[in-house]
């Protein structure tokens, strides 16, 4: 099915796009990971975050940083 296939035959209120923005960080130095995290933080919390947030452990320390926001694009 298609969504072609869907406006034949239902009344579709709205359609959006959703597209992924991936992040990698790389944590320079372990010492930096609170600074890090707490300004990720604040941009998520500024900018309404949809998405995931991941850091990556070895062996006990932050091997990196991953974000995954979900952007929605609404077609006309």
């Amino acid at each position: 099915m298609t969504p072609e296939d869907i406006h034949s035959d239902v009344d579709i209120m709205k359609t959006e796009r959703i597209e992924t923005l991936r992040q990698a960080i790389r944590v320079p130095e372990q010492l930096s990971v609170p600074r890090v995290l707490e300004a990720m933080w604040a941009v998520m919390r500024k900018g309404k975050f949809t998405g995931h947030f991941t850091v990556h452990m070895n062996q006990g320390g932050v091997k990196g940083i991953v974000t995954e926001q979900l952007i929605s694009k609404i077609d006309s």
